[in-house]
């Protein structure tokens, strides 16, 4: 309805917002350890925030996905009014569900408290359920703001919410600095709190300019029978969506419980792995899906007969981000698991555990980013109740295959078992896609596969011969030759890997090579300026 973007543009604003974000967040990481360490203040906080997020994750997963299929529709019928309109019904309604939840939580904080920590000592317990009152109210905040972005999004406009989405970790990392010693834990609520309320500002101003019809559009006027139908579509995909859209922090839950039967430490060193495979899908993967899900869910509604040409185009650059992930991981675990963790507590031994789980959870960055954009494809496509199903389904097959593969393998096992359910998840939701699509691949995509592939093994190989002669010349003793071995390693693997692409003649990267030339190089100097 508006001049869009490229999606070249959106693709980098929103990795590069998504990294500042992953920045601010370390830095409030590091300040909160500082000031409160492993205080009762901060289990306390723990203890307030844990439900409420919870909570939230599981409603943004719902609500995005069935919001925004049907905002895209109507923006197409009714303009940016009939949007609003829409939005706001549906949000009112949602709004008025949530009320009775809210009441309670801030009538009987210290009941709730009770019964998710009921170990802890009065007094904590009591500041968990101060603290509980101002994040209940600052994830009902944040389920707003992932909304509203909805509305953005549905005309591919990243800019404004990625960037008023730092607000909530700028303030608390100000306070942080600022206002601790007055606030003391405080800070750790009241900074998202208001970073929440000022970003969800923000976006309604914002609203108002960008969120414009062009010239001479008109809008039907209002269909009660429509808008009736398309509310009753937002409620009918809710409920299967948030299943469909969190099955990866439910499959994670399953992992964790399957951990906590194996040695102490277990739990622990699962995660520190698996948050370096999700914070690099974060930046890459996750970059992807975004910017193709209005891709996607626009030309299923205005061009149906370039769907095919839409989804492969993303299912080709998709591979194009994750390989390299996946790669990396296998041969550059050592050193960046070194780097990011091995200090005071984290012992050498630690660091080879991490990185053996690491190289287990590497192929599955390449199966989760297709499994992404076949869920997004059935999701654009309205097969809400198919991809819930699916879901349901390998959330018991990752329990089931966990409990197989743990007795043989231990902790191991239950990397090998995401990289199984991935694999299997994928296969079906392609079957399904392929039918719907009459195909997927073309000519030319088998050779466009083994290119990059070759190109990221190539990349692993160089990475790998680099650090082993990087540790045995210069050693890894200090913090600051593990930072730099890991620096240059990365800068290193992205140089590699770009060259590769182009040696091997892939179009898609000399492609955006060529665009990030154009943007980046100095304007010509006119004569006479």
């Amino acid at each position: 309805m508006s001049d869009r973007p490229s999606a070249l543009r959106s693709t980098l604003v929103v990795s590069t917002t998504r990294a500042v974000a992953a920045a601010l967040t370390l830095a409030q990481g590091v300040l909160s350890a500082r000031a409160f360490g492993t205080s009762h203040e901060k289990d306390a906080f723990v203890v307030a925030q844990s439900v409420p997020t919870m909570v939230t994750t599981y409603l943004i997963g719902g609500i995005y996905a069935s919001l925004f299929v049907t905002l895209t529709a109507v923006d197409q019928r009714e303009g940016a009014r009939g949007m609003r309109r829409y939005f706001g019904r549906v949000m009112l309604t949602f709004a008025l569900a949530l009320l009775p939840a809210l009441l309670l939580v801030e009538a009987w904080p210290e009941a709730i408290v009770r019964v998710m920590a009921p170990g802890l000592l009065p007094e904590t317990a009591g500041l968990a359920a101060t603290l509980l009152r101002v994040t209940t109210v600052t994830a009902i905040l944040s389920l707003g703001f992932s909304a509203v972005s909805c509305l953005f999004h549905s005309r591919s406009l990243f800019t404004g919410p990625a960037l008023a989405n730092l607000a909530p970790s700028a303030v608390t990392l100000v306070l942080l600095l600022c206002c601790v010693s007055a606030v003391g834990i405080h800070a750790l609520t009241l900074g998202p709190l208001a970073g929440s309320l000022l970003s969800l500002v923000a976006l309604g101003m914002l609203s108002a300019r960008q969120l414009r019809d062009p010239a001479g559009f008109l809008a039907p006027p209002p269909d009660p029978a429509q808008a009736a139908r398309d509310r009753r579509a937002f409620w009918i995909a809710f409920l299967p969506m948030s299943l469909g859209a969190n099955f990866g922090p439910i499959n994670a839950a399953v992992d964790n419980a399957f951990a906590s039967y194996l040695p102490t430490g277990s739990i622990t060193m699962l995660q520190f792995a698996f948050v370096i495979v999700a914070n690099a899908q974060l930046l890459t993967a996750a970059t992807v899906a975004e910017v193709t899900f209005p891709l996607l869910t626009r030309s299923i509604l205005a061009q149906p007969t370039e769907v095919r040409t839409v989804f492969r185009s993303q299912l080709r650059h998709m591979f194009m981000v994750t390989a390299p992930i996946a790669a990396g991981a296998l041969a550059f675990a050592t050193p960046l698991v070194r780097a990011l963790y091995e200090r005071g507590a984290f012992t050498p031994e630690a660091t080879l555990g991490v990185a053996r789980l690491l190289r287990a959870y590497a192929p599955s960055a390449v199966f989760l980013g297709f499994l992404t954009l076949f869920s997004l494809f059935l999701i654009a496509q309205r097969r809400f109740a198919a991809v819930a199903i699916v879901a349901g389904s390998m959330i018991g097959a990752n329990a089931l295959v966990d409990w197989i593969l743990i007795r043989q393998f231990g902790v191991i096992g239950i990397a090998l078992g995401t990289n199984l359910v991935a694999v299997l998840h994928a296969a079906i939701l392609a079957v399904v896609v392929r039918r719907m699509l009459g195909g997927i691949m073309l000519r030319g995509d088998g050779s466009f596969l083994l290119r990059v592939g070759a190109s990221a093994a190539g990349m692993g190989a160089i990475v790998f011969l680099a650090a082993t002669g990087w540790e045995r010349s210069l050693g890894t003793e200090s913090v600051g030759l593990r930072l730099a071995e890991a620096g240059a390693g990365l800068l290193l693997g992205g140089l590699a890997y770009a060259g590769l692409l182009i040696t091997f003649r892939v179009e898609e990267a000399r492609t955006v090579l060529r665009r990030l030339y154009r943007r980046l190089r100095p304007a010509p100097i006119r004569p006479g300026a």
